[in-house]
């Protein structure tokens, strides 16, 4: 009867139908689970033990648990020998900063260091002085339909970023024409720099041209004297043109404003 049974139990049959089938054959139910307690002891390769389906999906879940356990654990340990070796040998008064924080008196202007709050490194910029504005040959006599062409110029200036002005005239004696960026703010090879469209309104009796130009990017400004613009009229009729400057801004890199003194 036990071959019999480990023959069935090879065979993938269940345990219930072996059982009910030897009741049917008239064997005593003591000897039945006694028989199929021994049978079941002895394994028995073959298609019982083979593990498909769901059964293999779980396997292959349980593997990948495992996986992820072992990664969290290396992980978890690096965390540790860090913490260990690094912030718990800090002293209880010493900062923790991170690399590269600017340390005022190593030499180096850099992060939120200022002339103000660490000269040593960062030395105090040239102020602007004596900073000036105006127009080249701002008067002259002109003729019925000639061109004529008057330079804005700025002097001892540093840092410029950016700058805007009206550009005042008469509009019985002139008609605009252009206006033209100078070289003085696009120089040292810079050409990022965008000028407003020129804009023309009137005051009273006099007419005026707004310009405004200003550097892009992290360029810096610059220093020195220069032609800001070049704007050019049109004689409407003969006579002495006049013109003017007013409303004019100066900017440096960071913004601020840089005052005129004439």
């Amino acid at each position: 009867m036990v071959s019999y049974v480990k023959s069935c139990l090879h065979d993938g049959l269940p345990v219930s139908k072996i059982r009910a089938e030897l009741r049917n054959a008239g064997w005593p139910k003591k000897d039945i689970e006694e028989t199929i307690a021994s049978a079941s002891s002895i394994p028995s390769p073959g298609p019982a033990q083979k593990k498909t389906g769901p059964q293999s999906e779980k396997a292959s879940k349980k593997k990948l648990y495992a996986g992820v356990i072992i990664l969290i654990l290396v992980v978890g340990a690096g965390t540790y020998y860090f913490i260990s070796n690094y912030l718990f040998s800090l002293s209880p008064n010493q900062p923790v900063k991170p690399p590269g924080e600017p340390v005022c008196g190593d030499g180096n202007c850099t992060g939120d260091e200022t002339s103000e709050v660490c000269p040593s490194d960062c030395p105090a910029l040239p102020v602007n002085q004596n900073v000036t504005v105006r127009i080249s040959q701002s008067s002259r006599t002109v003729s019925s339909g000639d061109a004529v062409n008057f330079d804005v110029e700025i002097n001892s200036v540093y840092n410029l970023y950016g700058y805007q002005f009206d550009f005042e005239y008469d509009p019985i004696i002139l008609q605009f024409s252009k206006a033209t960026e100078g070289t003085f703010l696009n120089k040292n090879g810079q050409e990022s720099t965008f000028c407003i469209d020129p804009k023309v309104s009137s005051r009273g009796t006099v007419n005026y041209v707004t310009i405004a130009c200003t550097r892009l990017g992290a360029i810096g400004g610059v220093d020195g004297s220069g032609r800001l613009e070049s704007v050019a009229f049109t004689a409407a009729s003969s006579g002495a043109a006049e013109t003017g400057l007013s409303n004019v801004k100066l900017v440096d890199s960071s913004t601020k404003r840089i005052i005129l003194t004439g």
